[in-house]
């Protein structure tokens, strides 16, 4: 017999640091999928750049990204920690302009997604620091309180 379900994306952007905290993200959607997704009618489905955009052309590589994804998805989970990312022609990097896509899409209409964004707190060997990283993750961070986005951290 068929059965309908209701299918919720979300979007995980991240950099590169937190392949394990991503992977962790999916691990834990899987489990919410089996657990309790059938009884409920719902599946949530983990989207990021490397999974759900093909090889393209655009003006940018991020614009290839944006253009693919681009308001395909319900919730939007940001993770940051030390590296803030690669800059693209809009913004800071990749993950800050995705997290701008998304504000503004709930600034138009705040039903239409869930944005959630998350600071990795941890210990860190001071060789690992990219000073001018880290100082782009910190700067992001301040602007968030004054768009009245609350966020996470986490170890």
């Amino acid at each position: 017999m068929a059965k309908h379900e209701l299918v919720l994306r979300i979007f995980v952007a991240f950099t590169s640091e937190l392949e394990e905290e991503k992977t962790a993200v999916e691990t834990c959607v899987q489990e919410l999928n089996l657990l309790v997704g059938r009884d409920l009618g719902r599946r949530l489905e983990v989207i990021t750049w490397r999974n759900a955009v093909a090889p393209g052309i655009g003006t940018d590589p991020q614009a290839v990204i944006n253009e693919q994804v681009a308001d395909g998805y319900d919730i939007f989970i940001g993770l940051l920690w030390k590296r803030f990312g690669t800059p693209t022609p809009r913004a800071g990097s990749g993950t800050e302009e995705e997290f701008e896509r998304a504000y503004e899409r709930h600034q138009r209409d705040p039903t239409s997604i869930r944005v959630m964004f998350y600071f990795k707190r941890g210990s860190v060997d001071l060789d690992e620091i990219d000073p001018v990283q880290f100082a782009a993750v910190n700067t992001f961070r301040s602007k968030l309180g004054p768009k009245g986005v609350l966020f996470w951290e986490f170890t």
